[in-house]
């Protein structure tokens, strides 16, 4: 594989973090499907499949590819939110007009993306235009709520802890609740 890629075998863990930022967030993952999927960093200026970006923007910093119908934007924050939703933003125009790279997102039955954080602090509201955004990326509809996701990196969770989106504001996310890859 390059060395913008990598592969994740099923039933292997994985740590995604921002290796320029070793005290930031990172999202700990799991691949409970029966074949690999694919780990790719996106905004790396040395390594990503976006690197070279005349505009400057920045992009999200990985997307996981569990199957060729799904993608899931993955951007690791240390506070800012807010920031996320815009690089979110950002990665969709760039992936639609960029046509070597736009089979990542587009013609999809499932893209997500999940801005993941340490300090937990969710925005108050959310762009619908994002949101709508992202809704027709995917061909299997869901409410506006569940295209974004925040993740909130804590060292446990408690045994008994399970996410749900509808109550939820953020999901929580450790080494022992990961998120699991379907």
């Amino acid at each position: 594989m390059s060395n913008y890629a990598e592969y994740i075998s099923p039933n292997q863990r994985k740590t995604l973090r921002d290796e320029s930022n070793p005290r930031g967030a990172r999202l700990y993952i799991q691949n409970i499907t029966d074949h690999d999927i694919l780990i790719i960093e996106v905004d790396d200026v040395d390594i990503g499949i976006a690197k070279t970006r005349p505009d400057g923007t920045k992009l999200v910093d990985k997307m996981i590819i569990p199957d060729v119908l799904s993608t899931y934007m993955v951007e690791l924050k240390g506070t800012d939110f807010e920031y996320s939703l815009k690089q979110i933003e950002d990665t969709i125009d760039y992936f639609k007009r960029t046509s070597t790279v736009s089979n990542y997102l587009h013609n999809k039955d499932t893209v997500l993306a999940y801005s993941v954080s340490f300090n937990g602090r969710v925005p108050a509201s959310l762009s619908n235009t994002l949101l709508r955004k992202i809704a027709k990326l995917n061909k299997v509809k869901r409410e506006l709520h569940e295209y974004i996701v925040f993740v909130r990196c804590v060292s446990k969770c408690n045994i008994n802890y399970q996410y749900n989106p509808k109550e939820d504001a953020q999901m929580l996310n450790a080494p022992n609740y990961p998120l699991l890859i379907e």
